[in-house]
C-alpha cells in the first residue's frame, strides 16, 4: 500500500467565499457535508479581507445562532466546534 500526500496551501483558498456558502446552507437549515464542514473549521486559516480572530468569531456567532434551533450535538456538526466547546456557548447564552 503506497501512501503519498501533498501540500496544501490554505492562503490560497477564498475564505470569505467558503464562509458565505456554508452560513447560507446553516441558514437555510441545508446539512453540511463533511468537506464543507473541514472547510467551515479552516476558513479562518484561509485568505480572507477579515483578520484571524474576526473569522473564528464568525464561526461562534453562528454556532451561537444555531443553538437556538438545534441540537448541541447538531450543532457541533455543522460548525466544527467540539461539544464541550458548543456547551460552554449554550451557558454564556443563558446567562
Amino acid at each position: 500500500m503506497l501512501i503519498s500526500s501533498q501540500a496544501v496551501l490554505l492562503c490560497e483558498y477564498n475564505g470569505d467565499a467558503i464562509f458565505h456558502t456554508c452560513e447560507e446552507k446553516i441558514r437555510h437549515n441545508e446539512p453540511l457535508t463533511a468537506e464543507e464542514t473541514m472547510k467551515l473549521i479552516l476558513v479562518p486559516l484561509m485568505h480572507s479581507r477579515f483578520d484571524r480572530q474576526t473569522m473564528i468569531e464568525k464561526t461562534i456567532e453562528i454556532a451561537k445562532n444555531l443553538l437556538n434551533v438545534l441540537p448541541i450535538q447538531e450543532v457541533t456538526k455543522r460548525t466544527g466546534l467540539t461539544i464541550a466547546e458548543v456547551a460552554d456557548l449554550a451557558k454564556e447564552m443563558d446567562k
